[in-house]
């Protein structure tokens, strides 16, 4: 029986691919161990204003040390404005949307719980997009399962640990895995890499933005519609 895991970063409100690659897996990793980056994806995303412009929506995070695995960095909630400032811009940017009243309370309900650390708060979030989508694999976290290595090291013991004959993997990681594909191919796991391309779909505005937080796709054009732009065909678990 093939089993195709996926392992990625827990991040902000994420873009339509993030999902693409939770549809094609059979066990979805949240990479909570590693380093957190500061500027990256994993506090913040952006949405399109009324004028076409990007608007960046951002999570605070108490100060930490460098080396800080991304399971132990801490939301900021003193103050706790951001809660209001991206509901706030939520709403600006998608209340005309089609499918906004039916989606913002529940996101109204999950960003207003307090959760203490970052990684709860992303994961609650696109747990409930997948379910949206109808997006249903095992999510674990990489940090309940103590991976060993690092680097490629360590994502092949996690796809050891779960069984895995198929590695889908974000485009992202593939400057160093590519070194080290043999690594994979010895353990009798094929390694793919996304090759999603970005889809268009009806936004409001005057022209299309790709790249947006999955919300945008979600409150313009619905989770059935949108769960078509991820999953265009029957999904082939051998990718």
């Amino acid at each position: 029986m093939s089993r195709t895991v996926v392992i990625s970063q827990p991040t902000y409100l994420p873009w339509l691919g993030y999902f693409e690659l939770i549809a094609k897996s059979d066990v979805f990793v949240f990479l909570d161990n590693v380093q957190c980056v500061k500027q990256s994806w994993h506090n913040r995303n952006r949405l399109k204003g009324n004028n076409d412009q990007l608007i960046w929506l951002t999570v605070p995070v108490k100060a930490h040390p460098l080396d800080t695995p991304l399971s132990k960095i801490q939301i900021l909630h003193n103050p706790s404005i951001w809660r209001r400032k991206h509901l706030g811009t939520i709403q600006t940017c998608l209340g005309s949307a089609v499918y906004f009243h039916t989606i913002f309370p529940f996101i109204h309900e999950l960003l207003n719980y307090e959760y203490e650390y970052l990684v709860d708060l992303n994961i609650s979030l696109i747990k409930f997009f997948a379910d949206l989508l109808g997006l249903s694999p095992n999510f674990v976290k990489a940090s309940d399962l103590n991976p060993q290595g690092v680097r490629t090291e360590m994502l092949l013991n996690l796809c050891q640990q779960l069984d895995a004959n198929y590695y889908y993997s974000p485009m992202g990681s593939k400057v160093y895995l590519e070194e080290e594909k043999h690594l994979f191919v010895e353990e009798g796991i094929k390694l793919n890499y996304q090759m999603w391309e970005h889809p268009y779909y009806l936004q409001g505005g005057k022209s299309f933005v790709s790249h947006l937080s999955v919300l945008d796709a979600l409150l313009n054009i619905g989770p059935e519609a949108t769960r078509s732009l991820i999953i265009p065909n029957k999904r082939e678990n051998n990718i």
